[in-house]
């Protein structure tokens, strides 16, 4: 591609995404390592996000107190809190690997080629 510049060693090559099929196919180790950078960056990111954006456990735990609220069993807000410990960090994360999953599973605009070639149509 004209003006475009693609690392070519060290880690600035690993994070960056295979510019084609015929790298991924010619390096997998590169395409292997740039996919587990991206789910575990979202979900890294999905975790970070629960804290800031007011949807920890300590958060949802008030919430549910202020709602009057109950988890059976768990009437102490540190009970609550231990009990949504368990789940919503969890899920977050896992929210964040679909997400990054999705993303790489859907064709990035600057590589419409994939998709031609994906559909059958082999003209460059």
């Amino acid at each position: 591609m004209a003006g475009h510049q693609t690392p070519i060693g060290g880690l600035a090559y690993y994070i960056s995404p295979p510019q084609s099929l015929y790298d991924i196919q010619k390096d997998p180790i590169h395409a292997l390592i740039y996919t587990v950078f991206v789910l575990g960056s979202c979900a890294f990111f999905s975790r970070i996000w629960i804290d800031i954006s007011g949807s920890s456990s300590r958060d949802v735990a008030r919430q549910f107190i202020d709602n009057d609220l109950i988890i059976v069993g768990h009437h102490r807000d540190s009970s609550i809190v231990k009990e949504l410990d368990r789940y919503i960090p969890t899920a977050a994360a896992f929210g964040g690997v679909c997400i990054g999953a999705l993303d790489r599973c859907g064709l990035p605009r600057r590589d419409w080629q994939w998709h031609w070639y994906f559909a059958g149509c082999h003209h460059h």
